[in-house]
C-alpha cells in the first residue's frame, strides 16, 4: 500500500519534476533534525535520524516538489 501512495503522490507531482532544476541540499551545520521535513515529503525521498543526527535524501525518489524547503522551521533548504 506505501508504494501505491509513492506512485500516486509522484504523479500528482510529476510536471514539478521536469519544471525544475537541481537538487533539493540543506546546511548540515545548522540542521536541527526535527524531521519536519521527513513528515512532509510526499513520496518518503527523505530520512532524518535524530539519534545519528543524519540525514539523507533519494534523489532518484524525489520528484521537487519544495514541500521540505516550505516546512524547515530553520529555512535550511536551498
Amino acid at each position: 500500500m506505501a508504494n501505491f501512495k509513492r506512485k500516486i503522490a509522484q504523479l500528482k507531482v510529476l510536471r514539478k519534476l521536469f519544471e525544475s532544476r537541481g537538487q533539493i541540499s540543506y546546511n548540515r551545520n545548522k540542521c536541527t533534525h526535527c524531521t519536519l521535513c521527513e513528515k512532509t515529503c510526499p513520496v518518503n525521498a527523505i530520512t532524518v535520524s535524530r539519534k545519528d543526527k543524519n540525514w539523507s535524501i533519494d534523489h532518484n525518489i524525489c520528484v521537487r516538489c519544495t514541500h521540505c524547503v516550505a516546512k524547515c522551521p530553520k529555512k535550511l533548504f536551498f
